[in-house]
């Protein structure tokens, strides 16, 4: 009874996948994101993008291409911009989302039998910089904030993104560090906020 357990411990060193390892993974990502059902590429792609475009502007100052690991940090920030910026008008007829006052271009997505329109948004580095000086150290809510299913879908672009990195063998960071209890608490707030804007 009571005996030492760590002199049964295996204790196995950290795994490095093959070149034949990395390229499964890499295509295995790739499939998945190339065959997304069209209404599910419409919803997420442009806010990987978007995503990324935040990375590249916030994160200009860090060396390629460290600049687009996703971070706790990262996705953090991303998150909570997403949360405070106002919903964006639409510019034209259709669904899309919540709309977007950024910069974009319409492309039609002919994948199965209900092409769509896919919203290539561009990341709004004014709309940026203005809700960083409204709201740093200012707690009240935005007056037409986004909704819990428009912040659900950003962090499933972030962490999409991070799935991306992974297959390419650039970050292993898990899931569970990214999107630590920071950044749940972000979409847990406009979760709850529905009932005061």
């Amino acid at each position: 009874m009571g005996g030492n357990t760590q002199a049964n411990t295996i204790h196995l060193p950290p795994s490095r996948p093959t070149a034949d390892l990395q390229g499964q993974r890499r295509a295995v990502y790739q499939n998945a994101r190339t065959n997304r059902n069209p209404n599910t590429g419409c919803a997420y792609n442009g806010k990987e993008d978007e995503f990324v475009q935040f990375m590249e502007y916030q994160y200009k100052n860090e060396p390629q291409p460290t600049r687009q690991i996703v971070t706790s940090d990262k996705a953090y920030e991303f998150l909570w911009y997403q949360a405070y910026r106002e919903q964006r008008l639409q510019k034209h007829s259709g669904s899309s989302g919540d709309g977007t006052n950024a910069e974009y271009d319409d492309e039609t997505i002919d994948v199965g039998p209900r092409p769509c329109k896919k919203r290539c948004i561009v990341f709004d580095v004014a709309d940026f910089e203005a809700v960083k000086s409204k709201y740093k150290n200012n707690p009240s809510d935005p007056q037409k904030g986004i909704g819990h299913q428009q912040i659900v879908q950003y962090r499933c672009s972030v962490h999409n993104v991070l799935n991306g990195q992974h297959a390419e063998h650039m970050n292993d960071q898990t899931w569970e560090l990214i999107y630590n209890q920071h950044c749940k608490e972000i979409c847990d707030m406009v979760k709850k906020r529905k009932t005061r804007i």
